[in-house]
């Protein structure tokens, strides 16, 4: 299956937020096999995914960092 610009967008952007950060260069690995494209540019695609993740947990309200002590 030829993978298009599209297709690429969609795994970095929706698929490799539900990842580990440490299965990132596995999936990155498995895409760039898959597409079987040799122009793939794994660090764009690892930016890409990393913003999306940022985007998904960081700069949301699931992410709160709750540093008090109860007692």
């Amino acid at each position: 299956m030829k993978l298009t610009r599209q297709h690429f967008e969609f795994i970095a952007t929706e698929i490799a937020p539900l990842c580990d950060v440490y299965q990132l260069d596995a999936l990155t690995e498995a895409v760039r096999i898959a597409s079987k494209n040799p122009r793939f540019d794994s660090d764009k695609f690892k930016r890409r995914a990393k913003l999306a993740w940022d985007k998904a947990f960081i700069d949301s309200e699931r992410f709160t960092c709750r540093d008090e002590i109860p007692y």
